[in-house]
């Protein structure tokens, strides 16, 4: 038995996780719609790792949206650079968008990279740091207050630990 997924082109109606025998497929035995009782349409897995199929091989061929949502066969790991390359050119042209195949473009020596712009790891901006009171070379001590403590508050008690020598 095979899980399926399938939609119903009228009402929109999407069944997940449906059982269909492996010798009968899931095109051939759609479920009806409980809402209208239409044949539903099949909905066709996504394949997301690239790199090995079924048979054993070292690259599962695959169809997908190049850059300007045109579909392309992508069926060795020279044409996805092929696509990676031109869609980052037509991207710096202003004619579509930067296309990365993250399973081919990350391992275990840059995952902390970011695919697409700057670092997460970047500083604040300039107003945020304006705005939050950070100031350029300066440190936050967790000994320093922020703000004057509130009422019945001081130094003394706001601590979980025991003072030293108070017991």
């Amino acid at each position: 038995m095979a899980l399926h997924d399938y939609t119903c082109p009228y009402d929109g109606i999407v069944l997940l996780d449906q059982y269909r025998p492996a010798a009968v497929g899931g095109r051939l035995a759609p479920p009806c719609c409980p809402s209208c009782a239409r044949l539903m349409e099949w909905i066709p897995r996504a394949r997301f790792d690239l790199r090995s199929d079924a048979s054993g091989g070292s690259f599962a061929k695959f169809e997908t949206l190049d850059g300007q949502n045109r579909p392309v066969v992508v069926d060795s790991l020279h044409r996805l650079r092929q696509i990676e390359r031109a869609s980052e050119q037509q991207a710096r042209d202003g004619e579509g968008q930067h296309v990365t195949f993250r399973a081919w473009a990350n391992d275990r020596s840059n995952r902390d990279v970011n695919t697409h712009g700057d670092s997460p790891l970047q500083g604040p901006t300039p107003e945020a740091a304006h705005r939050f009171g950070l100031q350029q070379g300066t440190t936050r001590h967790a000994t320093e207050p922020d703000r004057p403590f509130g009422p019945r508050v001081n130094a003394s008690n706001t601590s979980a630990l025991p003072m030293s020598g108070t017991d």
